[in-house]
């Protein structure tokens, strides 16, 4: 009977290929690419990092020894990177609001697999404090979270009293909740901030999760700190809250035909009509000394306040998930030093590069307006 129903389905999945079109008949937009390339990651990425990791692991152990192994501390060096919602050289569908978009869906998809595995820890560590002695300093940071506590049980009495690791776990989930449904609010177009908003950065959540680890084995519980906590660290250490560095590209010409109305309108300087070494020395000044520069960013046309718009994201984002979520900016159609020093010229502007970066930053519309 087994056999029977292995063959039904077989014929039926070949069925359901025979009348499947080999191409689709519309053409995707860039949001679906970006949801396309983040569906591999809770279907398979996830897992598998934290397999080779484990794996890693095992290696160590069958060369060195446990003893050794013990004393080591598994690195995170997978890295991942995208272009998708970030390639906008000749393609008017990847615009600042869908490089946005690209960042945050990232973060979602990182939220959403932390909190699954949070729940799952949740259900093993379910130790009594009568039969095992937490470390102080995990004890200590309960306390702290008494305004959280305070918020996520409404005021009702402790549901875990005699359980410190789950009660710690819930306080965990409902940070991470508190980022996932900001990230949401700000893919909505809405930055209004929570109370208590949740974890500033990955490194304050992976600070929560180490003193869960430290504390298990300070009570002889290695097992269980090097089990699914160790894999739910190494993915935060490899993915953070960013998930993937994102790359930027853009044509040569774009940046030139923005830093020239910039300089004509600061300036009263011709910025294409010079030739290579006086553009140069131009930009190298204009870069020394940011406050030479002074210009009305909505006198630009629309496509010179676009790329502004870009840099300042790449700033933003950068404060919003971390250093780390933004990868390269890649420029196409790169054929002199000018078309490097323009790019530079332009991130200094952004508050993400260069002498003006402090500049940039103080501004009183330190957010773009199209996030």
């Amino acid at each position: 009977m087994y056999r029977e129903e292995v063959v039904d389905r077989l014929a039926n999945q070949i069925r359901v290929l025979w009348k499947t079109d080999e191409v689709r008949s519309f053409k995707l937009d860039v949001r679906d690419e970006i949801y396309s390339g983040l569906s591999y990651f809770p279907q398979s990425l996830f897992q598998a990092v934290a397999q080779i990791y484990r794996n890693f692991h095992t290696a160590v152990v069958d060369v060195y020894g446990e003893a050794v192994a013990s004393r080591l501390k598994t690195p995170a060096f997978l890295r991942f990177g995208s272009w998708i919602g970030g390639d906008r050289d000749g393609h008017p569908g990847v615009t600042t609001e869908v490089t946005a978009l690209a960042w945050r869906m990232q973060a979602e998809t990182a939220y959403e697999e932390y909190l699954r595995r949070l729940e799952r820890l949740f259900d093993q560590l379910s130790l009594s404090d009568r039969l095992c002695k937490p470390s102080p300093a995990l004890m200590a940071s309960l306390e702290q979270d008494a305004r959280v506590a305070s918020q996520l049980f409404g005021g009702q009495p402790n549901p875990h009293p005699q359980e410190p690791y789950r009660r710690k776990l819930e306080i965990m989930q409902f940070r991470i909740r508190r980022n996932l449904e900001q990230n949401r609010r700000a893919m909505a177009g809405n930055e209004q901030l929570f109370e208590e908003p949740g974890y500033a950065g990955a490194a304050a959540f992976l600070e929560d999760l180490g003193l869960i680890r430290d504390s298990l084995i300070g009570h002889g519980d290695e097992s269980l700190a090097h089990g699914e906590l160790r894999d739910l660290i190494l993915l935060v250490e490899t993915f953070g809250f960013h998930l993937m560095q994102l790359d930027v590209r853009q044509e040569s010409t774009r940046h030139s035909q923005t830093v020239a109305e910039i300089l004509t309108q600061a300036l009263a300087v011709d910025y294409l009509a010079l030739d290579e070494p006086a553009r140069i020395e131009l930009l190298a000044e204009a870069l020394a000394d940011p406050n030479a520069l002074r210009y009305e960013p909505a006198r630009l046309s629309e496509d010179g306040q676009e790329i502004l718009r870009v840099f300042q994201l790449i700033a933003y984002m950068r404060r919003q998930l971390g250093p780390d979520c933004f990868g390269r900016y890649v420029i196409s159609m790169t054929h002199t030093a000018s078309h490097v020093l323009e790019v530079m010229l332009l991130a200094s502007r952004g508050g993400w590069a260069g002498a003006g970066t402090a500049i940039s930053a103080s501004r009183p519309c330190s957010r773009p307006s199209t996030i």
